[in-house]
């Protein structure tokens, strides 16, 4: 009877309890055994104990000796970790990306499976053409199901999966051009785990980004030295972004909130930075690997010097920080370079692999022009979090 089954050596929680099934041949020799009560994750282990059960003979049974007599109970949803992707691509976008997985997910059916990390199908990727994703899914939902006509589907060529790292890496036919773009991972229609739990209990993960065209010049980040600059109403179309975070720079006596400076069409505007740093869109954003660009004035619309403008005197091994989310990230001084201003953005937004930031701002004042003939900008690389 189900009362002869000993689950006492299980690991899963809950009040676990057995029901029995007499299957084929019907002979009173076999038996299924259903546990539930399982109130979370852990082994169900199930043993007969010694002189419980008889024959018809009369003769008591041994103890049950199965070394397969354990399963793992699972019923954590997987979610998607991390990908490797980013909010903003300058000239042009990745060809391949990955995604780890927080635990293992299944590839059963391979590239055709319908719940398979794999097919290529479970990774929906739209061009948003008007700026708005209108897509709304992987599945159908009421009143838009699958991919809408404002939208452009981008074809996935194909998935690997290492259940190693559960790491999913997804390749594109090529560079994604310029554009905005949303990823959803599918967990509405597939993706499970080995137990069959759905990705994100059901539900799909998205990612915005955008491929943004390669800017042509560095922005003006010095008025002209003299006068005071009256400044209009600043647009809509170029307003910045809060990030809560702080750039610190103790050396020279600075500390300023960093925006988010949204690219034009060849630069950045960055006329009304006031004492922020701005981060210019198409760099790492602040804090991830890559190379951040950051950028102050050097000379305010005041007539004043701006919170960049002793940028010049930080020497290699300087620190400086930014502070985010309770966190601090602690950069170290590299190199500290001027550049002329025509050629200076190809230096400045050099690729980086780890977390760099590079300060930038204007030097050396024309007066014949109100410009500024160089750029300076100084590399550091983060060297500790805290």
């Amino acid at each position: 009877t189900a009362a002869d089954v000993v689950l006492s050596a299980s690991t899963a929680p809950g009040l676990l309890s057995a029901s029995l099934t007499e299957i084929a041949p019907n002979d009173g020799t076999t038996f299924e055994i259903s546990v539930s009560g399982m109130s979370g994750n852990g082994d169900v282990i199930a043993s007969i104990a010694v002189n419980t059960v008889q024959d018809l003979a009369g003769n008591d049974n041994d103890a049950s000796t199965s070394t397969d007599n354990t399963v793992t109970y699972d019923n954590t949803n997987p979610i998607v970790a991390s990908t490797d992707l980013v909010a903003g691509y300058t000239g042009a976008g990745p060809s391949n990306f990955t995604v780890t997985f927080s635990k293992d997910v299944s590839v059963a059916g391979g590239t055709t499976g319908a719940d398979s990390a794999t097919n290529p199908a479970n990774y929906l990727l739209v061009d948003k053409v008007n700026g708005t994703a209108d897509t709304a899914s992987c599945g159908p939902v009421p009143g838009a199901g699958g991919v809408q006509p404002d939208d452009t589907q981008v074809t996935v060529s194909g998935v690997t999966y290492d259940n190693a790292t559960f790491t999913a890496t997804v390749t594109l036919p090529g560079s994604l051009p310029i554009g905005s773009y949303r990823l959803f991972i599918c967990g509405t229609t597939s993706i499970v785990d080995l137990a069959g739990n759905p990705l994100n209990g059901g539900n799909d993960y998205t990612f915005d980004f955008v491929v943004n065209r390669a800017p042509s010049a560095l922005p003006a980040t010095g008025f002209p030295q003299g006068r005071v600059t009256v400044l209009p109403a600043q647009p809509a179309s170029k307003a910045y972004t809060s990030t809560d975070m702080i750039l610190e720079i103790p050396s020279l006596n600075q500390k300023m909130t960093i925006v988010g400076v949204p690219q034009t069409e060849k630069s950045w505007d960055v006329s009304w930075l006031g004492n922020n740093a701005g981060w210019l869109a198409g760099s790492a954003y602040p804090t991830w690997n890559g190379n951040t660009v950051l950028t102050g004035h050097v000379w305010d619309s005041f007539n004043r010097p701006g919170p960049f403008a002793d940028l010049k005197n930080l020497k290699y091994g300087d620190q400086f920080f930014i502070h985010a989310y309770g966190i601090t990230y602690t950069y170290e001084v590299r190199e500290n370079k001027t550049y002329w201003a025509k050629t200076a953005i190809s230096k400045v937004f050099q690729h980086e692999e780890l977390d760099w930031v590079t300060l930038v701002t204007c030097e050396t004042y024309n007066p014949v022009n109100g410009d500024y003939f160089f750029r300076r900008a100084v590399r550091a690389v983060l060297i500790s979090v805290k």
